[in-house]
């Protein structure tokens, strides 16, 4: 019985060792991609809410919103929390939809359109429910440890090479296409 015993182990630990490798292999392959996929879905959100910041802020003084904002900061940090969640949970699945709509030749418009439209909306439903409701929401332990790391890894993602190098271009971009407004305004007063 013995026997039996020490032919099994060592058969039984090589089959870990090669799972550990292997997990070790595609730690190395998909961690850098991974972090790729982040940088780029943060940095489309950033610039995202930076074009939709002045839309937010005009939309926000508009009476109906500005009472909807002010009865919303009368609710209780849990049914602020479920209401945070709203535009992400009815939102967030259509972007796949919109992926594949703009997979299609004739309907990469609404596609476009719909991711566009998407994106805008919960940008600014998210972005100004987090702003009236910071300090409630951070009185939640669960939301505050979440948010605590949240802000830590991106800072992380904001520190990265590939982080730093898409800020440099859109500001290229942005010198780019302030100079070219420029020369198409001296061309248009001649």
């Amino acid at each position: 019985m013995s026997d039996r015993t020490e032919t099994a182990r060592p058969a039984a630990a090589a089959p870990r060792s090669k799972w550990a490798a292997s997990r070790r292999i595609l730690k190395l392959i998909f961690t850098p991609v991974a972090v790729v996929l982040a940088i780029l879905y943060f940095l489309i959100d950033a610039i995202a809410l930076s074009l939709v910041r002045p839309l937010a802020r005009r939309i926000a003084g508009w009476p109906p919103i500005a009472r909807l904002m002010a009865w919303i900061a009368t609710l209780g940090p849990y049914p602020t929390l479920a209401l945070l969640l709203v535009p992400v949970v009815v939102l967030e699945p259509l972007k796949p939809l919109a992926f594949y709509l703009m997979t299609k030749r004739h309907q990469a418009v609404v596609g476009t359109v719909l991711l566009a439209m998407t994106e805008i909306v919960k940008i600014v439903a998210v972005e100004r429910l987090f702003r009236v409701c910071h300090a409630k929401l951070m009185t939640i332990p669960a939301f505050a440890r979440v948010y605590t790391f949240t802000v830590r890894w991106l800072a992380y993602l904001e520190a990265l090479p590939p982080w730093q190098l898409a800020l440099r271009m859109l500001d290229w971009g942005k010198a780019l296409s302030r100079r070219v407004i420029a020369l198409a305004r001296g061309l248009a007063d001649q």
